[in-house]
């Protein structure tokens, strides 16, 4: 800890640090309670407004709803390694749909994936590192070593286009199905009136798509 606090580092560096040295995690999260509650109610309270995804810890989705799947569009790839969100940078859909958030946002997931594929490489995470290593952005911000955490309290809101309903704002949570954290649920809930009404329409959206299916 002496050495994380001279070298200046951010908590989520230290508990990188720490991750790598193997000892336990230290941990001093600043959670904004009122944001998380919000979330948690939307999702207790209102689940058919929340859109859900299950993913591994190098950001491959497993599981999603309607509402998920028709915001990230996961069911059009055909393979996990096309789903996953380090192949997608580029995609120039997704691009469209972070709009203005879309750098901010890239950077946070090059980071998440660099923690889990540095603390726990496998042979999936060596390919999509080499795919993703195609990509521009993804080389400037891997050459960064930036790091992020792979589990948030609830944030937002974030702003997120679609081509059919438009702009929507959504706040994000992520939780944790088991202590090893190996797989991570994604809850994506609308942050204003105007957002749950879109939110529906993907629902809608979304469900004749998978009935067509």
């Amino acid at each position: 800890m002496a050495l994380t606090r001279a070298l200046r580092l951010t908590n989520i560096e230290i508990r990188f640090a720490f991750e790598l040295a193997g000892f336990a995690e230290p941990r001093d999260d600043d959670v904004s309670d009122e944001l998380s509650e919000v979330v948690l109610d939307c999702l207790v309270l209102d689940p058919l407004r929340v859109g859900i995804y299950m993913m591994d810890v190098y950001l491959t989705p497993l599981k999603w709803n309607a509402i998920a799947n028709e915001l990230w569009r996961f069911s059009a790839a055909d393979t996990p390694i096309e789903r996953n969100f380090m192949y997608r940078l580029a995609d120039p859909y997704v691009v469209s749909l972070l709009g203005s958030a879309y750098e901010l946002t890239v950077r946070e997931l090059i980071g998440m994936f660099r923690r889990a594929h540095t603390c726990q490489p496998t042979p999936f995470s060596h390919d999509i590192l080499e795919i993703a290593l195609r990509a521009e952005i993804f080389r400037h911000f891997w050459d960064e070593h930036v790091v992020a955490e792979q589990m948030w309290p609830a944030r937002g809101p974030f702003p997120r286009w679609h081509p059919i309903v438009g702009i929507l704002w959504i706040n994000a949570m992520s939780l944790s199905l088991a202590p090893a954290r190996a797989e991570i649920v994604v809850t994506l809930a609308p942050a204003d009136a105007a957002s749950r009404k879109k939110i529906d329409r993907l629902r809608t959206i979304g469900k004749a798509s998978q009935a067509s299916q």
